[in-house]
């Protein structure tokens, strides 16, 4: 992936490799865990071990981790995944898949679409996922 510059104003830019360092450390305490697990291709939960609690106090503490305050709001969807028209036994359909890359526009749904099972969406929860996450936020501040 490539090491995308992010742009708070004209004097702060942050790579993803910066956000990182900020998120690392957030992201190994709310998990109780040592910092150097939290790597940009660890899921969340499958490799992290986060559950949903851990989810909400990870979503406070990317708030918290930047001097710039941004909205979360979205960072982890609900049940609006979920719904009848969206899923066909247990699968995303494509009115899903496109529901997905609407509400999570920072998640990388590539290897996720060859098999978009609804058990396989916490797959799509990563390091990296909440590094882009944040990057888009602070590119919108800079466009505001």
């Amino acid at each position: 992936m490539p090491n995308q510059e992010t742009t708070l104003d004209h004097e702060t830019v942050l790579t993803e490799d910066e956000i990182l360092q900020k998120l690392a450390p957030e992201i190994a305490v709310s998990l109780g865990i040592d910092t150097q697990k939290v790597t940009m291709n660890a899921e969340l939960i499958g490799d992290l071990g986060a559950d949903s609690a851990d989810l909400l106090d990870i979503e406070f503490r990317v708030r918290g981790a930047f001097e710039y305050a941004f909205d979360t709001a979205g960072l982890f969807p609900g049940s609006d995944l979920f719904r009848d028209d969206l899923v066909d036994d247990g699968v995303l359909n494509a009115g899903g898949l496109e529901e997905l890359k609407k509400v999570l526009p920072h998640a990388n749904t590539g290897e996720f679409e060859s098999d978009p099972s609804i058990a396989r969406l916490s797959s799509l929860f990563t390091v990296a996922f909440l590094v882009r996450f944040v990057r888009n936020k602070l590119e919108a501040a800079t466009l505001a």
